[in-house]
């Protein structure tokens, strides 16, 4: 499949196979889910998840027949991790599905976490959003990191080396204990092959790209 693959106002998706001529492949005729947006995508290799507010959770095998799989508390991450898609939104909620159809809660042990990201660099686990980094080894026990109260990180991914988020400034962090702290949150910044800015990122092999409303490729 080759396909632009676009979510965000109004529960709205639409799809794109050279990125210039777009078709909607989802708009709700519900007022209630009119009003909601979704926040992110993310594909696989064999179905595409979207998330979103009021926990809209919408799954596609082609990116162009889309379904209710789940709804519950706001969402506004999701991810794969290899293994299974993962989901982070407000209050320290999360969910993991490895079919994205059937979706198991889980808590990060804190109301006041807001997950805006979560990366992993394969055995552990970063979660960025509002004053918080999270941190855990285990997915299930996590380790906070005060940001500041008026800090807010929008993404995060692991670039093979690093995690590099972006949000209230740029950051790249080991995973442990280094961080290198890069000044302006909507400043471009260019490190080698990686482009960052705003308040999404895309790593994909040899190349980063900064989003706005969520968008990727799938091949």
């Amino acid at each position: 499949i080759n396909l632009f693959v676009i979510a965000g106002y109004g529960n709205h998706i639409y799809s794109s196979p050279d990125g210039e001529t777009w078709e909607a492949r989802f708009m709700p005729q519900e007022d209630h889910l009119m009003q909601l947006d979704l926040k992110d995508i993310v594909w696989d290799g064999s179905a595409l998840v979207a998330v979103g507010q009021n926990g809209m959770i919408l799954r596609s095998d082609d990116g162009m027949d889309w379904h209710i799989a789940a709804s519950g508390s706001d969402l506004n991450t999701v991810t794969h991790d290899g293994s299974r898609f993962i989901v982070g939104g407000h209050n320290g909620r999360m969910l993991t599905s490895t079919d994205a159809t059937t979706w198991n809660y889980s808590y990060m042990g804190d109301d006041n976490y807001y997950i805006y990201g979560i990366a992993t660099n394969g055995s552990d686990y970063v979660a960025v959003g509002q004053t918080y980094i999270l941190y855990s080894s285990d997915f299930s026990n996590w380790n906070a990191y005060w940001r500041g109260a008026t800090s807010v990180d929008t993404a995060v991914i692991y670039d093979g080396v690093q995690y590099v988020r972006t949000g209230s400034g740029i950051m790249t962090w080991d995973g442990v204990s280094t961080y290198l702290e890069r000044s302006g949150s909507s400043l471009v910044y260019m490190m080698d092959h990686l482009i960052l800015s705003g308040n999404g990122l895309i790593f994909q092999d040899f190349l980063m790209i900064f989003i706005g409303m969520e968008l990727i490729i799938l091949q």
